[in-house]
């Protein structure tokens, strides 16, 4: 959505190197991993309404839903990490809390829903994931 807090995000996904290859090892990009992450995220709960205070992302109002992320399996050392979630669980129905699960923001308009924001607790998860490529 332009002017949204995901646009910024999405220009430097479409700046991001596309990956490489490194010996016979082909490295996949950032850009592929989040597009990845998202066609792979469920939605596992409500947080309820944004509490925006940024004025200029105020409106129109942002919801939370946090997204499951399986990864193959191989996401539950980051799921684990007490540095990371604190702990790791899913809110209550309409509550939000950071450093509890991953999460995107949505406008929903005319029945359809609309990507407004990426939290920190997601791009982490994409960075994660992205590192595992290297390991």
């Amino acid at each position: 959505m332009p002017g949204s807090r995901a646009a910024a995000l999405l220009e430097k996904l479409a700046a991001a190197q596309p990956g490489g290859t490194s010996g016979e090892i082909h490295f996949v990009g950032i850009r592929r991993v989040f597009l990845a992450a998202l066609s792979d995220a469920v939605v596992a709960g409500d947080g309820g309404i944004y509490p925006e205070t940024q004025p200029a992302f105020q409106h129109p109002a942002l919801r939370v839903r946090y997204v499951h992320v399986d990864g193959g399996g191989r996401l539950e050392r980051y799921f684990n990490d007490p540095e990371v979630f604190k702990p790791y669980r899913l809110p209550a129905p309409g509550v939000f809390a950071r450093n509890a699960y991953p999460f995107l923001l949505f406008e929903e308009r005319d029945g359809k829903l609309r990507l407004g924001g990426v939290s920190r607790e997601f791009w982490d998860l994409v960075t994660f994931m992205d590192a595992l490529q290297y390991a």
